[in-house]
């Protein structure tokens, strides 16, 4: 099977599942540097899909409570578009339907549920076991799609999977410190206490006042007399 000139690379629910996506776009280009990676996403998650080097373009997801006039729309795009394969890392009915009906020749995905049946390849994983990070069971779709395609010895890409310039980063820092009155010499750490079906534990988790250094491993550089913690909701 040649290589794809055109890949659909699915992940349009939650932003942080999104970012755990960034490795297998990443495997993808730097496998197949000459194909061009579209990401097939929800409104709210195209800044950050625009962030990642292993995407050339966005396609946007109206999502599954639009109407019926904009699933055919993101339909009649696909079909223009006139991709070569999908890659779905996390599949519903909905989007198995507007793939399988887009005519991609090649659709992959896990195989789960009722959506499977739109896809002629899978991959059994049991995601629901948790026996690896999400971000593995992601880039084991990837290699599944490379091995597919003749590409057996793709090597994984190294982190950080984001990269920001050092002069960007000194500037956000800056200002976060400042609008907060904290000394830019100040240790900071952030905790975002979110929770989502993957991540019970947070439900249970102690209130920012109760956060503490002191468990920080031993591994870890010496500690400022003064350090910030700051906890998003």
């Amino acid at each position: 099977m040649s290589a794809p000139a055109k890949i659909l690379v699915v992940r349009n629910d939650r932003l942080g599942d999104f970012m755990l996506a960034y490795p297998t776009f990443l495997l993808l280009k730097q496998a197949l540097p000459t194909t061009a990676i579209h990401a097939l996403v929800p409104a709210y998650t195209r800044e950050m899909a625009l962030c990642c080097t292993g995407i050339d373009a966005v396609e946007l997801d109206p999502g599954p409570a639009a109407r019926a006039a904009e699933q055919f729309a993101l339909l009649r795009r696909l079909r223009q578009t006139r991709y070569d394969a999908v890659l779905t890392l996390f599949s519903t009915t909905r989007i198995g339907w507007l793939t399988a009906a887009a005519r991609i020749p090649y659709r992959l995905a896990p195989a789960t549920k009722l959506a499977q049946l739109f896809y002629n390849r899978r991959l059994t994983q049991r995601r629901s076991q948790s026996a690896k990070p999400e971000f593995i069971y992601n880039l084991d779709l990837g290699m599944k799609l490379l091995a597919d395609h003749g590409i057996a010895d793709a090597a994984a890409p190294q982190p950080p999977y984001l990269r920001f310039a050092d002069t960007e980063i000194a500037r956000l820092r800056t200002e976060f410190c400042r609008a907060r009155n904290i000394a830019t010499t100040d240790r900071l750490i952030s905790a975002n206490r979110a929770s989502s079906s993957s991540s019970p534990g947070w439900a249970r988790s102690p209130p920012a006042g109760r956060i503490s250094c002191r468990r920080m491993p031993r591994s870890f550089p010496r500690w400022p007399q003064r350090s910030i913690i700051s906890v998003s909701a």
